[in-house]
C-alpha cells in the first residue's frame, strides 16, 4: 500500500493544499511529506533583500522574497509572539497541515532550532493569519520542474 507521499510544501508553495492533494491524503490515510518546507531557506528567517545565499539559490530567493514581503512580516510577527524564530513557525505550519516537513541541517544549531517547531502547535487563528498572507504571494517558490500533472 502507499503509506507517504512526498509533496513540496511550504508557505510560498502551497500547491498540494489549493490542489486538494492533502484533503486526499487525509482521507486515504496517506502521510504527505513536505519538502522544501523553508523554501530554500527563504522563510528561515536568516535572508532578506540585502542579505542573500551566494549562488543560483541566492537569485531564487531574491525574486521570492520580493514579491512575499507581506508573508514574511507575517511569520515574522507569529514568531516574536510566540518567542520562536520563523523557521519554527514555517515548519510548524506545515505540520498544522498534516505533513511531516523534511529538512536539511548543517549544524547542530540548526537541528536544535528545526526541533523546536515541534514543541509547539500554532493556534487555528494563526494559522489562518498565515494562510492569507501565504494566497497574497506574487512569487511563490517554482515547483519542482520533474513534478507533473
Amino acid at each position: 500500500p502507499i503509506v507517504l507521499n512526498q509533496v513540496q510544501l511550504s508557505l510560498l508553495s502551497t500547491q498540494p493544499l489549493d490542489s486538494g492533494l492533502l484533503a486526499v491524503c487525509s482521507e486515504l490515510r496517506i502521510q504527505p511529506v513536505a519538502y522544501s518546507p523553508l523554501a530554500l531557506g527563504a522563510l528561515s528567517g536568516k535572508y532578506s533583500a540585502n542579505r542573500l545565499p551566494k549562488g543560483p539559490r541566492g537569485l531564487v530567493i531574491r525574486q521570492v522574497l520580493a514579491g512575499a514581503r507581506e508573508l514574511t512580516q507575517t511569520v515574522d510577527e507569529v514568531a516574536r509572539a510566540r518567542g520562536k524564530s520563523p523557521a519554527q513557525i514555517a515548519l510548524n505550519w506545515a505540520m498544522c497541515k498534516g505533513a511531516v516537513p523534511i529538512v536539511g541541517c548543517r549544524s547542530v544549531a540548526q537541528v536544535d532550532e528545526n526541533l523546536g517547531a515541534c514543541s509547539f502547535t500554532l493556534s487555528g487563528a494563526e494559522v489562518a493569519e498565515l494562510d492569507v498572507a501565504a494566497r497574497q504571494v506574487r512569487q511563490p517558490a517554482t515547483q519542482n520542474v520533474f513534478m507533473t500533472d
